[in-house]
C-alpha cells in the first residue's frame, strides 16, 4: 500500500508508505509481574523517521528488542559465549546486522530503487526484567533526493522482522524549505524514537 505525499520546495512531490502501528501484550498463566518492556518482553519495535530536504533524504531507522528476541539473538553477538558483548563482538555484529536491515528498508524515487549509505550507527543495551538486557539501534542512512525543480514521487516501506509483533512507525518530514502538502503519514514523533510509547497509542493504535 503506498501513501502519497507532495513536496514542495520547488515544487516537489514526495509519496510514502506508512505502516501502521501493531502490538500485543502477551498474557501468561504466571502471576503477574511487571514487565520491564512497555509493550512486552517479546516485542521488536521499529521506527522510521524520513527527512527530505536539500539534496539528500536522511532516514533515521531505531530498533527496539525487547528481552526475549534479544535472548535469541545472544549467540550471534556473545559469540565466545562469556556473557559479556564486548565491544568487537558488538562490532561485528553490527556488520552482520547493518546491511541485512539496509537492504529491506525499500525507497523508490519516480519508480526507480534507491540505494541507502550508512551514516551512523549506535548500539546499546538497556537493562530489562529479571536482569536481561534488551538492545537497542539508532542507525542513520542518507541516498541522494533529486534536483531541485523537478516533480518527483517516492515510496518507501520497511520490510524488516515482518510477521513479528511490535510497534512500528513512520514519520515524514520536510526540511530546508521543502513543503510537505499532503501525506497519511505524520510528521510527528509519536514514540520519541522508540523511548516513550504513548499510553493512549498503546491502547488504540493508528493504523
Amino acid at each position: 500500500m503506498s501513501t502519497p505525499h507532495a513536496l514542495r520546495g520547488a515544487p516537489v512531490k514526495w509519496r510514502s508508505l506508512y505502516i501502521g502501528l501493531l502490538f500485543a501484550l502477551l498474557l501468561m498463566a504466571t502471576p503477574a509481574v511487571a514487565l520491564a518492556h512497555p509493550l512486552g518482553n517479546f516485542t521488536i519495535n521499529r521506527y522510521s523517521r524520513l527527512e527530505v530536504g536539500g539534496d539528500q533524504i536522511m532516514l533515521t531507522y531505531v530498533l527496539d528488542m525487547a528481552e526475549i528476541p534479544t535472548q535469541q539473538a545472544r549467540p550471534q553477538i556473545d559469540t565466545n559465549g562469556d556473557g559479556v558483548f564486548e565491544p568487537a563482538e558488538q562490532e561485528a555484529y553490527l556488520a552482520q546486522l547493518l546491511p541485512d536491515l539496509q537492504e529491506n528498508l525499500h525507497l523508490t524515487l519516480n519508480g526507480q530503487p534507491q540505494q541507502w549509505t550508512l551514516a551512523s550507527q549506535e548500539l546499546s543495551f538497556p537493562a530489562g526484567q529479571a536482569g536481561l538486557p534488551t538492545l537497542r539501534l539508532h542507525s542513520q542512512f542518507v541516498t541522494a533526493a533529486p534536483d531541485a525543480g523537478s516533480d518527483w514521487q517516492a515510496s518507501f516501506t520497511d520490510a524488516n522482522f515482518s510477521g513479528r509483533l511490535g510497534w512500528q512507525e513512520v514519520i515524514v518530514q520536510a526540511t530546508d524549505g521543502v513543503q510537505l502538502l499532503n501525506s497519511s503519514a505524520p510528521a510527528t514523533d509519536r514514540s520519541q524514537e522508540l523511548t516513550n510509547y504513548p499510553a493512549d497509542l498503546m491502547q488504540s493504535p493508528p493504523v
